[in-house]
């Protein structure tokens, strides 16, 4: 059999299904754990090395066990960089056929870094986090849902205070479960300790926060801030001087920062002091708020980064 001229083949991937890009055909495979261990296998028999996937939401999570598990590398890149490659390129059509090519020649042009699979029990952590911030999202809703209510529909002031209770005691069992899982290894117990110190800080956006960047405290502030979604990108043209916005980054991170943000430029003298000045220059509440999100994160990042670091 022939071997591919390529070293790395791109999958789309769906909830059902996978294509992969084997040069001559793009075969489809269930998107299961058999079916993504025989098309690791068909990958390889024509020299294939490396895979290369979009992250998904979750679809992809049967691929990449699978390559962990053969040992088969892969790399985990942003739909929205690959889309701008297709555009890029004149790709305007969309199939999964299209999209297995695409994302082949996306990792030829790219060399995106190969994913690398988390600790198993830092992975349980961040699940647990991302599942209580889809747990507080509906407590949100829900107390939206109260506030608007007939006071006269008992019914529905009983369904919606009942839904309440019991969501806030799933996130109450959940956070334990947090706790459980971070007591049990002294240096991550001592890191978030760290990171709880800013007043503002509470212990869970401190957990959630460890959890979903491990690489904070390893990275330089710029790159914390990127990663959180906090840098601020230009946008000027010529004489034009665009307003900057945030983009990209860990969703998740940012919903924790907001919050504790909004504690920290009420109660945390140096932060209250920060936010006061950009107001005072004229720049809006929310420009001012991700500003203090974005001190947070670097704030973080440095304590995970010097253990010895003091708070002034």
């Amino acid at each position: 059999m022939l071997k591919s001229k390529n070293q790395q083949a791109g999958v789309d991937i769906s909830k059902d299904g996978l294509v992969v890009d084997l040069e001559s055909s793009c075969p489809s495979f269930p998107n299961t754990p058999a079916g993504c261990r025989k098309l690791i296998l068909a990958a390889r028999k024509i020299g294939i090395v490396r895979l290369i996937c979009e992250a998904t939401g979750g679809y992809e999570r049967h691929l990449l066990a699978a390559c962990a598990a053969s040992q088969m590398r892969v790399a985990l890149v942003q739909p929205l960089r690959v889309r701008r490659h297709a555009q890029a390129k004149g790709l305007l059509a969309k199939t999964d056929r299209i999209d297995a090519v695409v994302l082949t020649d996306f990792g030829n042009a790219h060399q995106p870094d190969d994913w690398v699979q988390p600790e198993p029990l830092r992975h349980q952590l961040r699940e647990l986090a991302e599942r209580r911030r889809q747990l507080a999202d509906q407590v949100a809703a829900e107390q939206t849902r109260m506030t608007m209510a007939d006071p006269d529909s008992k019914a529905v002031i009983k369904s919606l205070r009942q839904v309440i209770g019991f969501l806030k005691r799933q996130i109450a069992a959940l956070e334990e479960q947090m706790r459980t899982i971070i007591a049990g290894r002294t240096e991550w117990e001592e890191a978030v300790a760290r990171l709880s110190q800013p007043k503002g800080i509470g212990w869970v956006t401190a957990a959630t926060v460890f959890a979903l960047m491990p690489e904070l405290g390893k990275v330089s502030d710029p790159e914390a801030s990127a990663l959180a979604g906090l840098a601020p990108y230009a946008d000027d043209s010529g004489t034009l001087h665009g307003q900057r916005h945030i983009r990209g980054g860990r969703e998740q991170v940012r919903k924790a920062l907001y919050m504790a943000a909004l504690s920290a430029w009420r109660t945390n003298p140096i932060l209250k002091t920060f936010y006061e000045r950009l107001r005072a220059a004229g720049k809006p509440h929310k420009v001012a708020h991700i500003a203090v999100m974005r001190k947070l994160i670097v704030l973080m990042n440095r304590l995970m980064a010097n253990p010895k670091f003091a708070l002034v």
